[in-house]
């Protein structure tokens, strides 16, 4: 089941399960629960997020494949 999640920093966590992934359903969720100017960081599942650059949110891709790889917090 994919989800879509939120992580503030030293803050609250929001996760919710999606029937379907589109772009428009990211989009929705974010604008709900994430402040415009914010940092975004994301997965490298291209397309779905080009929006969120166009919308007030900076986005960062990151390749959760090498990163976890090298252990938690480490960026």
């Amino acid at each position: 089941m994919p989800v879509f999640g939120t992580l503030e920093r030293k803050g609250q966590v929001f996760v919710e399960a999606l029937l379907h992934v589109k772009a428009e359903t990211i989009l929705e969720l974010t604008i709900k629960k994430v402040r415009r100017g914010s940092s975004v960081y994301t997965d490298r599942y291209y397309g779905i997020y080009d929006t969120l650059m166009f919308c007030g949110y900076r986005h960062l891709r990151v390749d959760y494949t090498t990163h976890f790889a090298q252990g938690p917090g480490v960026y």
